[in-house]
């Protein structure tokens, strides 16, 4: 089994602004922790366990070790979820022993009802603003992340997929002034080239040009600078 102390390196769960992050992280370190062709992802999802009790002394002994293999997966998954969370949601959840019920706590925190979260995830993503610290590739990345548990929650509640035009748009129209020209110019473009790769690639290296031309104009507003006051 893989060691655990790679949970070092996952942003401890705060709440809900990082709960989606925070569960990917975690869901995926769960799934590399393999014992015995299994991993502890399955502690939580419920594909893994605990074995059935029998009555004969060959039976009882075999399901005392497989009792010990499972409690050594819970313990594992225990482990990882509870040590990854600030004290404050450790505290919400400490009194559930096993690691199914830990996670089906969150759940119930985080994960409302179908209709609450699609709700909840349409008024986020038509909201949603960039962060000015953050790069255009980061800016996609955390749209696409909302766009994508969207979808799944739609088609799961109305069986239908959202069109990709409205996450295009919600890029193009989450962007900072210095882009406005752009949108003219991708919408232009054919629609069977419109596509997140191809808008982010285009961004990224708009990004870029307008870095190199503030930097000249930084660098010419320093040299002037210089000059005046010699």
């Amino acid at each position: 089994m893989e060691s655990v102390s790679r949970f070092n390196r996952i942003e401890k769960l705060d709440g809900a602004s990082n709960w989606a992050q925070w569960r990917f992280q975690v869901t995926n370190l769960l799934r590399i922790q393999v014992f015995d062709g299994r991993s502890a992802l399955g502690v939580i999802t419920g594909e893994v366990v605990p074995p059935d009790a029998g009555s004969s002394n060959n039976v009882v002994a075999a399901y005392n070790a497989e009792m010990v293999k499972f409690d050594q997966f819970d313990a594992v998954a225990v482990t990882i979820l509870t040590t990854a969370m600030n004290k404050d949601m450790c505290a919400m959840v400490m009194m559930h022993k096993s690691a199914k019920d830990i996670w089906n706590k969150l759940l119930s925190i985080f994960e409302q009802k179908s209709g609450q979260r699609l709700d909840l995830l349409i008024c986020h993503l038509f909201n949603y603003r960039k962060d000015p610290s953050d790069t255009i590739a980061q800016h996609v990345a955390k749209l696409e992340s909302l766009w994508m548990e969207l979808c799944q929650k739609v088609f799961t509640t109305e069986h239908v997929q959202p069109p990709l035009s409205f996450l295009l748009n919600r890029i193009l129209h989450t962007l900072p002034n210095d882009y406005f020209e752009f949108k003219s110019v991708w919408e232009s473009r054919p629609y069977e080239q419109r596509t997140v790769k191809a808008l982010t690639e285009e961004l990224c290296l708009l990004e870029q040009r307008l870095k190199q031309r503030d930097g000249d104009v930084t660098g010419a507003i320093s040299t002037n600078v210089a000059l005046v006051t010699k």
